[in-house]
């Protein structure tokens, strides 16, 4: 908001600290507010436009798909692994085989291993040397995951999604696999700085709507249940950040669990629960089951 405040009062230097990509996003963002985005047909939604719903209809479809050609023209300027005209883009899905299969001589693995969920969760990435060893990494990646490790910021990255990046360096083809789950030297330091002021990161404010440990509630029938504070791999954008833990410190109460799920059966307003967390599908089958 104080960026965007200093642009409106066209403050010195505001302008040259923002690029393009920002500058479009709220202009877009303000034209739908207004209904200004020009993307949707007024005449469709009058009345008096058409009596026929089948010709409504049929406009408003192949509406969509002009939307849909838009889309895809620009999902075209990225090749994937998976790309919805060809079925798979060839020479990725190379790139991506050589290098499952460096990770797996890294690891002393076989084809077999790969599919194996529990393989792969014991041999997460979680330290620079490991991952700067499989694929390249750039100075701000080096830099930042570096001060992660020195802070304490856990970051952890499957072998099969580490799979997906670009084994010569961060390209446009996986600069967004990587943003995911390599998280910034100014996320790090913005981190660092709020444990150190003691700032509370929880700004879906989770702690105010537990009336137990292990348990969120904002609606009236429907709550989430958290019984694990971890995930094979941490997402750099989750709104959990504040309370997940690598794997190594992560630990299940069952206790804890047990008690949450007293308080579910108890409470008969309750009628739909959502189990995340952390991921509840790393436990294994006997404590997932209860």
């Amino acid at each position: 908001m104080k960026v965007l405040y200093n642009l409106a009062k066209d403050k010195k230097g505001a302008l040259a600290r923002v690029k393009e990509g920002f500058l479009a996003e709220f202009i877009y963002l303000f034209r739908g507010i207004y209904g200004r985005s020009d993307i949707f047909c007024d005449s469709l939604y009058d009345s008096g436009a058409t009596s026929d719903r089948v010709q409504a209809s049929s406009i408003r479809s192949q509406q969509l798909d002009n939307y849909s050609m838009k889309m895809r023209q620009y999902f075209r300027r990225y090749r994937t692994g998976l790309d919805h005209r060809t079925g798979l883009d060839p020479e990725m899905i190379k790139r991506r085989d050589e290098l499952k299969h460096d990770i797996l001589s890294y690891f002393g693995a076989s084809n077999g291993d790969w599919r194996d969920v529990s393989w792969q969760m014991s041999h997460i990435i979680k330290d620079v040397k490991t991952l700067s060893a499989l694929v390249a990494l750039d100075k701000d990646e080096i830099s930042a995951l570096r001060y992660a490790e020195k802070n304490r910021i856990p970051f952890q990255i499957t072998p099969y999604y580490l799979s997906l990046f670009n084994k010569d360096g961060k390209s446009d083809d996986d600069r967004a696999v990587r943003a995911q789950v390599l998280p910034s030297k100014r996320y790090c330091k913005r981190i660092s700085i709020n444990r150190r002021y003691g700032a509370d990161l929880d700004f879906m404010g989770e702690k105010w709507t537990s009336p137990i440990d292990g348990i969120t509630r904002r609606y009236p029938q429907i709550l989430i249940l958290k019984p694990y504070d971890s995930c094979p791999q941490i997402c750099v954008y989750c709104q959990r950040n504040w309370e997940i833990k690598c794997l190594d410190e992560a630990k299940v109460t069952k206790e804890k669990v047990k008690k949450a799920i007293d308080w579910i059966r108890e409470n008969e307003n309750i009628t739909e629960v959502l189990v995340t967390g952390g991921d509840p599908l790393t436990l294994n089958d006997r404590l997932s089951a209860g």
